[in-house]
């Protein structure tokens, strides 16, 4: 079984514990790294840690701005974008060479559809 690796960047203390807790459940996932504290610069950590998949909490930057120098340096790096409150998470997967084609399936919203669930601050049931 491939590990995935993953990077907490910037998120409130609380959230990252959770999102900490939610990741240790899954045998196949691992946090590699975290990174707390203001406005980060993440493409010289990223050229040390071996990270697939980038957990980072709101940034006053916009996400273009900090995501896209990072794609440069590691095309295949997967986002997840979760706001202050762990309610909602914008999740950025590379889509490859960005082909007339690909951007339409892209504007047309086919592929994944976001599912309803339980947020990651809400109660556990039962």
């Amino acid at each position: 079984m491939q590990t995935t690796r993953i990077l907490l960047v910037n998120m409130p203390r609380l959230l990252r514990e959770i999102v900490r807790e939610v990741i240790a459940t899954e045998p196949d996932l691992q946090v590699a790294d975290e990174l707390t504290g203001g406005r980060l610069e993440l493409a010289p950590v990223l050229r040390s840690v071996a990270a697939d998949v980038v957990v980072l909490g709101e940034d006053d930057r916009g996400s273009a701005e900090l995501l896209l120098p990072l794609l440069r340096i590691r095309p295949a790096l997967r986002f997840v974008i979760v706001t202050d409150d762990g309610r909602t998470g914008l999740v950025c997967t590379p889509s490859g060479e960005l082909s007339p084609a690909r951007l339409l399936e892209a504007i047309r919203g086919h592929g994944p559809r976001p599912r309803t669930a339980r947020n990651l601050t809400d109660p556990a049931p039962g």
